[in-house]
């Protein structure tokens, strides 16, 4: 599996024709967290979807940046305010990649025990 994904990523950064930025910047999706509407709901969604399932495959150890435990209830909506917040307290931030910022900010929001 290990090996699978770092084929895609590679591929990614190769089709990219350069180093992988993201897809949205802290900037590009502010405004929507704000709001609570998509895309960062669903961004939100998809980041937290995404480290739940590589952390349940053995083959894969995920840094302590990637690591947070968000209670079971926890809305979309929800996880776009913990974004909105993140990003008005740390504007400094702003042109980082989005999905580095979610991970800043669930961290900060759910740590594990």
């Amino acid at each position: 599996m290990k090996k699978i994904l770092t084929a895609v990523a590679a591929a990614a950064m190769l089709s990219s024709g350069g180093a992988w930025a993201g897809y949205y910047t802290g900037n590009e999706i502010i405004e929507s967290c704000e709001t609570t509407k998509n895309p960062c709901v669903s961004f939100m969604m998809g980041v937290v979807d995404t480290i739940e399932i590589l952390s349940v495959d053995d083959d894969i150890t995920l840094d302590q940046f990637y690591r947070w435990c968000v209670p079971d209830g926890v809305t979309g909506v929800q996880l776009a305010r913990i974004m909105a917040k993140y990003l008005s307290e740390n504007p400094q931030q702003l042109t980082f990649p989005a999905a580095g910022l979610a991970s800043l900010a669930l961290n900060g929001a759910f740590p594990c025990e």
